[in-house]
């Protein structure tokens, strides 16, 4: 791709080796490649190698630029389908800069009222009557009012920003006002002092100026009912579209150059990726095709696994609090932060069991605390997000939105409702416990729901199972509980005298444990023989 004007961009499969120039070997007689980057001063952003095989690692997929500081990264994707990896770049997003404008004023700093009237009183004005003509009496008064004027309040010019930023606050002006000041006491003194001040104050300007532009945007974009409504407010703001661009960007395909792309990238993205034929194979079809079976023969270096596509899957901690953070502007890791959150999880279970409930109505309090420290740990500081995150999270987890319920469950619940079971719910959460039932549409299967947070007590305690034999009449050894957690449920059941099932849908070991391998179920269906 070559970007005309003043800006280069090649990228592509060159089937030329680049390992030894990203190594620094700049002069390597052999490689035309790196020849050709250093008589026109390119640089290569791909470090890694492309294509890995069980004998070499070679670097021959590139992006070549020659502007390396309008790109923000670069990197790779290891697909599997190919023995290549996909390369990639990000380009850094430019903001646009408000135009200066200079306008005149008159200056009133010095302006002394009690000598502006005096100077008037005194003026000759009686000297216009010597013209003859209105016009030449009325330039004379004029010029007389005008000098006077120019004395006391002088003509100032003063440049400023036309179509202010919207994100510019009074805050921010002050801000800059104060680093600029600085700035200038840095030039007049050139000591190691007055620079710190003004790095100090430079930075803050950058972070109170990145700090109002994602509150601008997520605003505009939480308050516009429309997509119409958030791009007539953003529009503005993107960089002006009315620029020739007709020799801008060329990309050469099959040895032909396409001056215009757009049609090219159009029909590419547009056009259907699968045959028809292919919607119709079996899971073992595509098991056995070749295009799945060579990428172990391809991809030597390259571990991955497969989640399977169902409804039992939706996303670990980490990933949903990184999708929430997202929508704030808060770029973070999955992983990390999955694994702060079973720190953090743990941490405030073993301090403030139970989600606080003798402290507060609502759990709200106690999640709030779990999800700071999760992103705190996870090396994101700014309190007004993880508020704003915290209380999201809070709030869709009250839904159905992160809740699924397993194939099985309508049809097992039904069935046993049928048969004059009486069903209950006992559960180590908070109060929203009620609110997620009835949105997954199965709390009319139950008779009693209760949980931890309201009853006062958590399981492993034989308390809350007490709580559900009362309520029924029923004793220990006439109730069956069915749980997925040795410790929670299947122990304290059966000291209690009760019979449990233990639901082991992902083939646990639980050989360490003293669980009867009669009372596993790999899934609620057994229950339908009941």
């Amino acid at each position: 791709m070559l970007k005309v004007r003043n800006e280069i961009v090649f990228v592509g499969d060159f089937n030329i080796d680049m390992m030894a120039y990203v190594d620094g070997n700049l002069h390597n007689t052999n490689n035309p490649l790196a020849d050709f980057c250093d008589r026109y001063c390119l640089s290569n952003t791909i470090t890694e190698p492309t294509r890995v095989t069980n004998t070499s690692e070679t670097l021959i997929d590139v992006i070549l630029v020659n502007r390396p500081e309008r790109w923000t990264k670069s990197g790779t994707l290891k697909l599997g389908i190919s023995d290549h990896d996909l390369v990639y770049i990000v380009r850094k997003p430019r903001l646009p800069k408000s135009k200066v404008q200079t306008i005149e004023s008159r200056s009133m700093k010095k302006f002394d009222e009690a000598s502006f009237c005096c100077d008037l009183s005194t003026a000759p004005w009686d000297s216009a009557f010597v013209y003859n003509d209105i016009n030449d009496v009325w330039n004379h008064w004029s010029k007389l009012y005008k000098d006077i004027i120019d004395k006391h309040a002088p003509i100032v010019k003063k440049r400023v920003h036309a179509n202010q930023l919207p994100w510019i606050n009074v805050q921010i002006k002050r801000a800059i006002q104060l680093r600029n000041k600085l700035y200038r006491k840095y030039r007049l003194s050139r000591n190691d002092e007055t620079w710190e001040s003004y790095r100090v104050q430079r930075n803050l300007v950058t972070k109170l100026k990145r700090t109002s532009i994602k509150r601008f945007f997520l605003d505009s974009s939480a308050n516009a009912t429309t997509p119409g409504d958030f791009w007539k407010r953003v529009k503005p703001l993107l960089p002006s579209s009315g620029q020739d661009n007709s020799d801008g960007t060329c990309i050469m395909v099959r040895g032909a150059v396409v001056s215009d792309p757009s049609n090219l990238f159009n029909k590419h993205f547009s056009s259907p990726v699968l045959d028809r034929t292919v919607l119709t194979k079996s899971v073992e079809d595509f098991e056995h095709h070749p295009s799945v079976t060579s990428i172990s023969s391809r991809n030597f270096n390259l571990g991955f696994s497969f989640q399977p596509v169902s409804t039992e899957y939706i996303g670990s901690p980490g990933e949903l609090y990184s999708c929430v953070a997202s929508r704030f502007g808060v770029e973070t890791k999955a992983k990390p932060l999955n694994d702060s959150f079973k720190r953090s999880f743990r941490e405030f279970c073993n301090t403030l069991p139970n989600f606080d409930a003798n402290s507060y109505n609502t759990a709200e309090k106690w999640w709030h605390g779990v999800v700071t420290q999760t992103f705190r740990s996870a090396g994101y500081q700014e309190e007004a997000n993880l508020a704003r995150i915290s209380s999201v999270l809070y709030r869709e987890f009250s839904t159905s939105r992160y809740w699924q319920v397993y194939p099985e469950t309508h049809s097992v619940l039904n069935h046993l409702k049928k048969q004059n079971y009486h069903l209950a719910i006992v559960s180590n959460f908070d109060e929203r416990l009620d609110g997620i039932l009835e949105s997954l549409s199965v709390k009319d299967y139950f008779d009693f729901i209760t949980c931890s947070f309201n009853a006062g007590f958590y399981k492993p305690s034989p308390k809350i199972f007490e709580l559900v034999l009362n309520h029924f009449g029923v004793k220990a050894e006439e109730a069956l509980h069915v749980g997925d957690n040795v410790d929670l449920d299947y122990k304290p059941a059966i000291q209690l005298g009760m019979k449990s099932l233990i639901v082991d849908r992902f083939c646990m070991d639980f050989s360490k444990d003293i669980v009867n391998p009669e009372h596993l179920i790999k899934d609620l269906n057994p229950l339908l023989k009941l």
